[in-house]
């Protein structure tokens, strides 16, 4: 079966006039480069294309017509033994006698034909010639189907020696495709055949070439003048036989199997266009049936390069914070196998949840920035601490000394690791795959930073400060500097924990400080609370296309010109017995008639109806019909001119469809309509919503179904809003429970909860601000913030728990212990992902603004709110309990600062 599901288009725009001698020309040309041009792997467009039976040779359909009359009718005779074959029909005066005979009875070429069919034509249109005026007549006789009017075998038999041709729609198939006439027509000619032809000279069938064309000119009479704008269709499909096990190709990842020759050969129409448009004097505009899977895969693919300036720049910065300016200090390979522990972390990430057999969203493309950014968090909280080492625990084995740091820093990044991860586990439970997978992969990978973090980072770290107490050089690490070298006294100051310690925790503690932070932070919370409610819940696919891309433009373009083409879909219907329930399908075929969103409907059944009722049957007829007698008319239908094109689009056979026999049993078929143009996402989701509604209100029995590309984004608009707050109510409990199992504090739980609160809204409000909506991508980066935003109060909430004093000498001392951790996190995180502001990806640019955001307000109420509410409200400490042991009174460590 070759199943038809790929269409490629071009809109070809000109300047003065789109059906123009030059412009035609051009489209000609155009159309030969992408059959000849095009050739790829020995595959040819002859290879791929839809095809369907033409009568191009026959000089009836190249407006070269002969004159025929009854006698020349009458005078056909050929015999098959005995066999007699009667044509008859009401519109014919006298039954018309063909009889066959012979081996070659059905050999005749399409010269015979040809004669045939346009004198039995002729008959058809006898009466009504002397009734109608002139113009009907070629109406009359274009609606005349052949099929209809030979004897059954006769007509296979000629079905079998006519060409068929690659189904393909433009206006140049009213010549034929014909080069030499195409070249020779003047505006006049061009025009006049526009305004006159309404039978395909290709195909033999009725043919509006008017919806090929856009930004159309009509005079008073309303015949077209002019056009702005035409397209051009080739229609290819699959060849479902040559897809076997690994022998196909995922569509760029979207699931659909396609044989290798279409895949390839469609790759190559969209090059040869590509390359055509470098040195073409037309401008236009072109699409594929995967150019929107592969311009979103590309650009998302193509931006991950902004991975590496993120991780350098990031890399720069770990350097200068971690390390210190003098050569036994400076700890350049250390920030270096920091960040190797990120990219182990991504490995383990990807590796296991391919493993488990999770799918991989191309939202999952973020993972690299997400991971980087509380990866080098964890590590300057783990510095910081060691940094913090009291005197007492400085005169400690460098292997006790690492215990201790590891003592304060592994709790707090134990609390907002856990957070995280059951953030993201909860995550993992939404009815949208690409967050649920989205959301798997990040718990694993947030659990793969934890782990190499605590025990890959620490361990070199521990080598590392080996190497500095064995007075080796930083940079030359077999070189060891003399006793009497000495580190310049600036690089020993640490102006970060002294601003926090000092100058910044002696205003923010001030009582005019207070007042207005307080009262700002409740004004921006009331100006965010506003902007929240005004965020929109909206989604486009257009939204995932690069601006400058070949696809984008068309779409712009095909809007500008065809403002009237709505978006397409198709209705399926499965495991349906066609024969027993043709009154409900007519009933189901008139309800979508008279739905109020569908602008346009092809349906097989209407065709199959006209085409049985023009010769007098009555459609739908289940009683008077047997189930043999309905397939042998089904198989009818879908070889005549009228049909054909349904056969390979709208049906699937659980066999070999062959003309002349029954048509083998149907597993499915589908019915092809159009939406009217739809302006709003409430009247998108009302839409949808409706043919849902018709197909589960049917009679049909079995599976009915409306399809769409659209109806992804539709979908997700439905279920996006709710499952995004769904998930944060459930994410934000988490997020509470686990800060209340780790820190042990209820109050300071809940004060950690309403930073991280306040952060998620004022987000919400800058994204309506910034012109986001709720959509797929923006989800995701919702239930990322969480486990971000976490992360800064957390650190703080925790810390403060463990000082000793008054409120204000607790926020004092919390401040300078770990203020420069939670600012160098927040900061690299924000380096990591700053490149992702020039993305042409809608993914990465929405990552890139919400996650501004979430940087700037989560840094904003861990750093100012929070301690500012800890002075008057914050919760007692644990109870202190001094160092005791054996190595209480141990050497203390080497002074680097000697001499």
């Amino acid at each position: 079966m070759h199943e038809t599901v790929s269409s490629t288009v071009a809109l070809v725009p000109d300047n003065e006039n789109s059906v123009s001698p030059t412009a035609l020309n051009n489209s000609d040309v155009r159309n030969s480069s992408v059959k000849e041009a095009t050739n790829v792997r020995l595959v040819t467009w002859q290879d791929v294309c839809t095809k369907l039976p033409t009568i191009m040779s026959s000089p009836l359909f190249r407006r070269k017509k002969r004159s025929a009359t009854n006698n020349s009718l009458n005078a056909l005779t050929m015999r098959e033994s005995d066999d007699v074959f009667l044509v008859h029909r009401d519109s014919l005066q006298d039954p018309v006698d063909l009889s066959f005979h012979g081996p070659d009875a059905f050999s005749f070429g399409i010269e015979e034909f040809s004669s045939i069919y346009h004198s039995l034509a002729s008959v058809f249109v006898k009466e009504s010639c002397e009734k109608d005026p002139e113009e009907n007549r070629i109406k009359r006789q274009a609606d005349f189907d052949w099929s209809s009017y030979l004897p059954r075998d006769a007509y296979c038999a000629l079905m079998e020696q006519l060409d068929t041709e690659c189904f393909e729609r433009s206006i140049l198939e009213i010549w034929g495709y014909d080069r030499d006439t195409i070249e020779s027509l003047t505006q006049k000619d061009i025009i006049d055949a526009l305004n006159s032809t309404e039978t395909s000279a290709v195909y033999g069938v009725s043919t509006n070439y008017a919806r090929y064309l856009g930004g159309v000119t009509r005079d008073e009479s309303g015949k077209i003048v002019g056009a702005r704008a035409m397209t051009q269709t080739w229609l290819s499909r699959i060849n479902s036989e040559r897809i076997v096990p690994g022998k196909y190709i995922d569509d760029y990842g979207t699931g659909t199997e396609m044989d290798v020759d279409t895949f390839h050969w469609e790759e190559a129409f969209e090059k040869n266009l590509l390359n055509a448009s470098l040195y073409t004097t037309s401008a236009f505009y072109f699409m594929s049936a995967g150019s929107f899977n592969k311009m979103s895969r590309d650009a998302l693919e193509s931006d991950l390069g902004y991975v590496i300036p993120g991780y350098v720049i990031v890399f720069f910065y770990i350097q200068i914070m971690l390390g210190k300016f003098n050569g036994l200090e400076t700890r350049p390979y250390l920030s270096i196998l920091g960040i190797t522990a990120v990219l182990l972390s991504l490995v383990v990430c990807y590796g296991l949840a391919s493993a488990l057999g999770l799918i991989f969203s191309p939202v999952n493309n973020i993972l690299p920035f997400l991971l980087l950014g509380l990866g080098i968090d964890d590590m300057f909280v783990i510095m910081q601490s060691w940094n913090n080492l009291s005197e007492e625990e400085k005169r400690h084995p460098l292997n006790v000394r690492i215990g201790y740091a590891m003592k304060h820093a592994g709790a707090s990044i134990t609390v907002t690791s856990a957070t995280d991860i059951v953030a993201f586990a909860i995550g993992s439970t939404t009815a949208l795959p690409a967050l649920r997978s989205f959301c798997v992969y990040a718990a694993i990978g947030i659990a793969a930073v934890f782990f190499f973090q605590a025990t890959y980072f620490v361990a070199w770290f521990t080598f590392d400060q080996r190497r500095i107490e064995s007075r080796r050089h930083g940079i030359i690490c077999c070189y060891k500097v003399s006793d009497s070298y000495k580190v310049n006294q600036c690089s020993q100051r640490d102006l970060c924990q002294t601003f926090f310690g000092g100058v910044y925790s002696r205003v923010l503690l001030h009582k005019v400080s207070k007042a207005i932070i307080l009262l700002g932070t409740a004004l921006l919370f009331c100006a965010s609370c506003w902007g929240f409610s005004n965020l929109k819940q909206e989604f486009n696919p257009v939204w995932f296309l690069p601006q400058n891309s070949y696809f984008y433009k068309y779409i712009m373009k095909s809007t500008e010109y065809f403002p009237w083409a709505g978006i397409d879909g198709e209705f399926y219907l499965g495991n349906i017995s066609l024969h027993e329930q043709l009154p409900e399908v007519e009933d189901f075929v008139k309800t979508l008639e008279q739905n109020q969103y569908i602008g346009f409907i092809d349906s097989w059944y209407s065709s199959f109806k006209r085409y049985y009722e023009a010769q007098g049957y009555t459609v739908p007829d289940p009683e008077g019909q047997s189930y043999d007698a309905f397939q042998e008319d089904l198989s009818t239908f879908l070889f005549s001119p009228l049909g054909a094109k349904y056969r390979d689009r709208n049906f699937v056979f659980d066999g070999d469809l062959v003309c002349g026999s029954p048509a083998p049993p149907v597993t499915a078929s589908s019915f092809f309509f159009r939406y009217r143009i739809l302006n709003t996402t409430q009247e998108e989701r009302a839409a949808m919503k409706s043919l849902k509604v018709a197909a589960h209100e049917s009679s049909l029995r079995g599976v009915v179904a409306p399809i769409s590309p659209t109806h992804i984004g539709w979908e997700i608009d439905e279920i996006v809003e709710q499952e995004l707050y769904q998930n944060l109510g459930l994410a934000l409990l988490a997020v509470f429970l686990v800060t209340l199992a780790l820190i042990a504090s209820f109050v300071q739980s809940l004060l950690v909860l309403l930073c991280v609160v306040m952060t998620l809204v004022d987000v919400f409000a800058l994204m309506h601000w910034w012109g986001l909506t709720i959509d797929n991508a923006s989800s995701i980066d919702m239930v990322i913030a969480i486990g971000l935003c976490v992360d800064y109060a957390a650190h703080l909430g925790h810390v403060f728990m463990t000082c000793q004093g008054t409120r204000d000498a607790r926020v004092r001392e919390t401040l300078a212990r770990i203020g420069p951790a939670v600012l160098n996190g927040g900061f690299s995180t924000l380096l990591a992902f700053c490149f992702l502001a020039i993305s042409d990806s809608h993914v990465f640019k929405t990552f890139f603004k919400v996650f501004f955001g979430v940087c700037l307000y989560g840094l904003f109420h861990g750093l100012v709110f929070l301690p500012v509410l800890l002075s008057p409200i914050g919760p007692k400490p644990y109870v202190h309990r001094p160092i005791t042991g054996r190595h209480a009174n141990d050497t203390p460590m080497a002074d680097l600062r000697r001499g």
